[in-house]
């Protein structure tokens, strides 16, 4: 197994931690401090952050520096447009690859999500819903597909306001998303893929419609539009 370098181990960290929200959205990151911490050069801490800043995690400001990027209203939608025309595109190619690891995965994904939905543990119903999402496009087989998926679910998770607990919606509502879940997982396991793809798009367009009526139940930290 090859070892990881002390560059991507950082780069791992620093990430870990912007996901997390222990640097928040807009939150300035200063070099010498994450130097100190990660103990290592500055040339490979500005390695690390010129990878975040292609995650699009991290973003340059002239004369404030590197800050944990923050998305407005505006860019969100256009995140959510952009997962609209992938995410049925890898629910597809995952109805036509049929992979057991990945279906498995993705009932034992569900299955913590009924859990949770049985103990009012909302505020894990979001993050099991990003996973299922997340395992639907790494089932597809496309590499590329998935890491772009990837990508854009960790800029909107960032940006996860620290007060959203699933509180904002109501139990019907999480529990219609189990049961739309569970036809698109059946449909992948049955080998259909136009059935899969119409099921997740009409999702996501249903997702974004909501944030149009009420963007202030959309648990973003900014919904301000630049």
């Amino acid at each position: 197994m090859k070892k990881q370098s002390i560059s991507d181990d950082i780069y791992i960290k620093i990430k870990g931690s912007i996901l997390d929200r222990r640097y928040n959205p807009g939150e300035h990151l200063v070099e010498a401090e994450l130097i100190k911490d990660y103990n290592c050069s500055r040339a490979t801490l500005r390695g690390v952050l010129r990878r975040l800043s292609d995650d699009g995690l991290t973003e340059h400001i002239p004369n404030k520096g590197i800050l944990v990027r923050k998305l407005s209203l505006k860019e969100m939608l256009d995140i959510q447009l952009v997962l609209q025309a992938l995410e049925p595109l890898a629910a597809r190619l995952a109805a036509q690859v049929q992979s057991v690891q990945g279906i498995e995965q993705m009932k034992k994904i569900l299955h913590d999500y009924k859990e949770s939905l049985e103990q009012n543990n909302f505020g894990q119903l979001n993050q099991l819903a990003v996973k299922f999402k997340l395992c639907i496009a790494e089932s597809s087989d496309n590499v590329h597909l998935f890491k772009t998926i990837e990508q854009y679910y960790s800029m909107l998770l960032t940006n996860i306001g620290p007060s959203f607990d699933g509180n904002q919606f109501s139990t019907e509502d999480f529990l219609q998303l189990y049961q739309l879940y569970n036809e698109i997982l059946s449909s992948i396991e049955l080998g259909k893929p136009e059935i899969a793809s119409n099921l997740l798009y009409r999702h996501l367009e249903l997702g974004i419609e909501k944030i149009k009526r009420t963007p202030s139940k959309f648990p973003l930290s900014d919904l301000t539009i630049k």
